[in-house]
């Protein structure tokens, strides 16, 4: 039987998820994951941000608890027990959660053992990721979980009844119209020391150079070698294109944009990558529309958007005009609540003035790791790479472009295959011999670069090395790789009844 616990706190007149439990025939055991940074115990399986996912995520369960209990019927149970995105800019911020998958959704519900997320059992969505004109819709499956094994606590206390539970959403911020158009504000700890930074405004107007990595899937296995070519998109922006024989691209593109403030910066950072994500790769202008789609290798699709973007951003700052915090949150724009989450609205202008302070650990957060080198700092996030240098020297930036399209190259590859299979496990498609011999190929390559990016390399420079495992650290590189293995294993399982290969020793490390 599948069950599942949400745990809130509240707080003067709000109310977060603090804890939450899952637990499933599927999986095998009770997965309980806790809100922080880090796991206070070995028994929590993982750690979540009371981020407008989350938030999504816990108005969707109570909802569906409150159709449950006022006994709604199957055909209005997406209207009555879920969130549409109309409505609520919530129900795309899940919905583009459920989409890309990260480590929390992973560690709240698990896999099967087959390797396949729970939530693709656990959710419904309707005209996902908005494909189709129309709104968008996600709620919880009630024939996977049903409402009366979903146990909502506030305080401790669980929260029985329709009426109360419809308040619990109001205090989760559910229908505050000003919440879903204003940065979530996080509190620092009690136990942290912590310092306010009086301004995100800048001391001086500030050139930051971007350079943004687009990786793509282009299909075309008849390539000889790598190659680089150079276009420009509709809008006329010079591209570079790193073209590489195992079917996949990576684009880079130059720019530079003066910058005030730090929500300034942010801003333009969110404007340029959404750009970016809403590009069509088959489109007569790109140099992707030359390139032939796959036609051996089934499951690998040839997507028509970039999946995401990344940038590197980086500045001379020899006066120290931008303060340590103002970097921190450049690096971390989660902070500041300006994400590329295509989900969430900008903040409005009518409010850009309350974002005149911020409240930050006194301490670098733990998900931006800090690494200084001679007169260059480097600050790295999940995904965003600040370089900060008191004399730019235009080596260091190549130098620090060429890891980037390394790493997007191989991140791509790895996520993108785990998705083909993923999806290919899920409908249970029939795997040709043929196939199978491709796929075994593709693996073995990605275990092969995969194993040569991690690896020290004994002429490489100290700074080098440090970068590149904090790259790794950051980008979940092993976490995407081992997620993948999952899948191919079970994919060799079904084909050739075994869980493994030899061979590919190593594999799931």
């Amino acid at each position: 039987m599948n069950r599942m616990a949400l745990k809130f706190l509240s707080n003067d007149s709000r109310a977060e998820l603090f804890e939450s439990e899952f637990s499933s025939p599927l999986v095998g055991r009770i997965l309980r994951c806790a809100r922080g940074r880090q796991a206070f115990t070995e028994s929590v399986e993982g750690t979540f941000q009371w981020t407008a996912a989350v938030q999504s995520l816990s108005a969707v369960t109570i909802k569906s608890k409150i159709a449950g209990l006022t006994r709604t019927s199957p055909e209005a149970w997406p209207q009555t027990a879920g969130l549409c995105s109309d409505s609520t800019p919530w129900a795309l911020s899940l919905d583009f959660a459920l989409s890309k998958k990260p480590r929390w959704l992973l560690d709240m519900f698990g896999m099967d053992s087959a390797g396949t997320p729970i939530i693709k059992r656990l959710f419904i969505r309707m005209n996902s990721e908005k494909k189709r004109p129309g709104p968008s819709w996600v709620s919880i499956n009630p024939a996977f979980l049903e409402p009366r094994n979903i146990a909502i606590l506030l305080d401790g206390v669980e929260v029985t009844t329709a009426s109360e539970l419809n308040a619990l959403l109001k205090l989760i911020g559910l229908g505050d119209e000003t919440l879903a158009n204003k940065p979530i504000t996080k509190k620092p700890s009690p136990s942290r020391n912590a310092v306010n930074l009086q301004s995100l405004d800048f001391n001086a107007p500030t050139e930051i150079g971007v350079t943004t990595f687009l990786p793509v899937f282009h299909g075309d296995f008849s390539m000889q070698e790598s190659t680089i070519e150079t276009g420009t998109l509709s809008d006329g922006t010079p591209i570079e294109l790193r073209l590489f024989r195992d079917g996949y691209a990576v684009a880079v593109v130059r720019q530079s944009y003066c910058c005030n403030s730090v929500t300034d910066f942010l801003l333009k950072r969110r404007q340029k990558h959404l750009e970016f994500l809403s590009i069509k790769l088959r489109e007569p202008n790109l140099l992707l529309s030359q390139r032939r789609t796959p036609g051996m290798r089934e499951f690998l699709k040839s997507p028509e958007k970039p999946f995401y973007v990344m940038s590197i951003h980086h500045f001379s700052d020899p006066r120290g005009n931008i303060s340590e915090p103002q970097r921190v949150a450049m690096a971390e724009p989660s902070l500041v609540g300006i994400t590329d989450d295509p989900a969430l609205p900008p903040p409005v202008e009518d409010r850009l003035g309350e974002m005149t302070t911020l409240t930050y650990p006194a301490e670098a957060p733990d998900s931006v790791d800090k690494h200084s080198f001679g007169l260059v700092s480097y600050y790295i996030s999940w995904a965003n790479v600040l370089a900060v240098f008191q004399k730019k020297q235009a080596d260091q930036v190549l130098a620090l472009e060429a890891l980037e399209i390394e790493l997007q190259h191989l991140w791509y590859k790895i996520y993108h295959f785990a998705e083909s299979l993923s999806e290919g496990l899920s409908l249970g498609i029939s795997v040709p011999s043929k196939f199978m011999e491709e796929c075994d190929q593709h693996y073995n390559c990605i275990y092969n670069q995969y194993e040569n990016f991690i690896r020290i390399r004994p002429t490489a420079s100290t700074d080098s090395i440090v970068l590149r495992r904090s790259l790794e650290k950051t980008s979940k590189l092993e976490m995407i790789f081992n997620e993948l293995t999952r899948y191919y294993q079970s994919l060799v399982g079904s084909c050739r009844g075994v869980m493994s290969r030899s061979g590919v020793s190593g594999a799931g490390r």
